[in-house]
């Protein structure tokens, strides 16, 4: 999490900095922002960091280049850092986008990975039917989505177990074949990846780990 508490404000460049370097190691950054027409003091809205274009890694550049998925649109959004922050009042760089960074205080979180302290769990990652879902909050009911989940790092001929959970607060970091799972599939492996197809309603949670059965 960016320390918020302990940067002097005004902190958007450092807190610009502090998002190349997580993104350099490979860890998508949720970033905050103000959204042109909305109040909150803080921020309105969530958007996933996922790559930047820069000359070095670890400061701020006006030219540098974030790339980020603002969770309105199935495209890339891609600001220059000079365009990026604002004040709550968005008439800056406000008046021409949507969305942008508060210059004074920032708040944001690094996606360092699972924790798993079996050291046993496999890369697992989702890809969703369909980007868009109803807007439960407006009164829309929810939709069932269709999920590809993929499994890496597996050996040939060798046995797994993929467990799905839909309570955030079951989900172990060891000892997964004692846990209380919603769901497990035990495959044997026929290649280094493998695909499985998972219905996901659109407001629910599913979370899965994959780990050599027993484990």
């Amino acid at each position: 999490e960016f320390n918020y508490n302990g940067n002097a404000s005004p902190q958007f460049q450092t807190y610009f900095g502090w998002v190349k370097q997580h993104l350099k190691l490979l860890h998508p950054v949720l970033i905050t922002a103000f959204v042109k027409g909305l109040s909150d003091p803080d921020y309105d809205h969530i958007m996933l960091a996922t790559g930047f274009t820069s000359s070095n890694f670890t400061t701020y550049n006006s030219t540098d280049q974030l790339y980020f998925n603002d969770c309105f649109s199935s495209q890339v959004s891609i600001r220059t850092a000079s365009t990026l922050n604002d004040i709550r009042s968005m008439l800056v760089n406000g008046a021409k986008y949507p969305f942008c960074i508060p210059t004074k205080i920032c708040y944001g979180c690094a996606v360092l990975g699972i924790q798993d302290t079996s050291a046993r769990a496999l890369p697992v990652s989702i890809t969703l039917g369909n980007w868009t879902e109803p807007n439960v909050i407006a009164g829309v009911a929810p939709s069932t989505l269709s999920a590809s989940v993929s499994v890496n790092g597996l050996v040939v001929g060798k046995s797994y177990s993929l467990f799905r959970y839909n309570d955030y607060r079951k989900v172990p970091t060891a000892n997964y074949t004692a846990s209380a799972y919603s769901t497990v599939r035990n495959f044997v492996a026929s290649g280094t990846m493998a695909n499985f197809t998972e219905s996901i309603i659109s407001n629910g949670v599913a979370i899965f780990r994959c780990v050599p059965t027993g484990s």
